[in-house]
């Protein structure tokens, strides 16, 4: 958003920060995250590109988080347990709505069940609609 450019940064016991890079790649503003919060070490993180939100998953804790870029919080978004998540596979933010699309895999590691299910959270982090069977073990969510 505003042509700004933002890199998750966790260094080991260090706190995560996000900072800010404009278009030239010169650093603007570094904000952490404390304690609470750490980024994932396979780097997903994923955005619109047209608001906000910064998401991304915290498999330790089961929750997905979001840092807001305007007003530099972050928070806990969705918690996986309360929404029937067992492991969340793939999660993208759609471009068009801003809604967030969690894909769960829950026999991922058993393999007593091949099926992904796909929640859609809005952007208030509300359960807009669940569908179950969408895929075998879905691993990403591409928006054309």
């Amino acid at each position: 958003i505003n042509g700004n450019i933002w890199v998750g940064v966790q260094s080991g016991a260090n706190a995560a920060k996000f900072v800010r890079y404009d278009a030239n790649l010169n650093a603007l503003d570094s904000v952490s995250l404390g304690a609470t919060f750490k980024l994932p070490a396979n780097g997903i993180l994923t955005f619109s590109g047209k608001d906000e939100f910064i998401y991304w998953q915290e498999t330790s804790r089961g929750v997905t988080c979001r840092f807001n870029t305007l007003t530099k919080v972050a928070e806990e978004f969705v918690d996986h347990a309360s929404a029937g998540i067992s492991f969340a596979t793939a999660w993208k933010v759609n471009p068009q709505t801003g809604e967030l699309y969690i894909a769960d895999s829950p026999g991922l590691f058993t393999g007593d069940n091949n099926n992904s299910d796909l929640y859609i959270f809005s952007k208030t982090g509300a359960l807009k609609k669940q569908l179950k069977s969408v895929g075998y073990w879905v691993t990403d969510i591409v928006f054309s």
